[in-house]
């Protein structure tokens, strides 16, 4: 039974944090296709959708260029060391620290996205200052918000 209620918990944070990206963060109304950003953490890997090519040209001047993954042609991803709980794994923090420093969005999901896992860092420590969150609240409308996480 724990585990039900910390899934229900889950759950439950990832609809608030939507909700409070809705009613406080600064939207930025989209009048073209939405930029670049980070869509999925999962399995040792931090998927990077809808890049033109800017993002995976950083990647491959910086420090997580032995990582990065093009396969099949239009992915791009980054490995990192799936050990240990998220919030103690530094490999992780260290990527996600600089995507976000390159000005890349995290998706909003309905459970458990890439923005929710940022909060959580955030609120632990683990990452520093304002980042970008991307959701969507139909197939054909997105917003970017910067958000700051605890903040009123």
């Amino acid at each position: 039974m724990p585990i039900d209620f910390a899934v229900a918990v889950i759950a439950l944070a990832g609809v608030l944090t939507l909700v409070w990206l809705v009613k406080i963060g600064q939207e930025i109304r989209p009048k073209e296709p939405p930029p670049a950003y980070v869509s999925s953490i999962f399995k040792g890997r931090v998927e990077i959708d809808r890049d033109k090519g800017q993002i995976r040209s950083l990647l491959e001047n910086s420090p997580f260029s032995d990582r990065l993954i093009v396969d099949p042609p239009g992915y791009l991803a980054v490995e990192f060391r799936d050990e240990g709980p998220h919030l103690e794994n530094a490999e992780l923090h260290e990527l996600l620290s600089w995507l976000k420093g390159q000005g890349l969005p995290f998706s909003v999901d309905k459970g458990w996205g890439p923005a929710e896992v940022m909060e959580d860092l955030w609120v632990h420590g683990r990452i520093k200052g304002r980042f970008k969150a991307i959701y969507w609240t139909n197939p054909n409308e997105w917003h970017v918000s910067e958000t700051y996480p605890g903040a009123t």
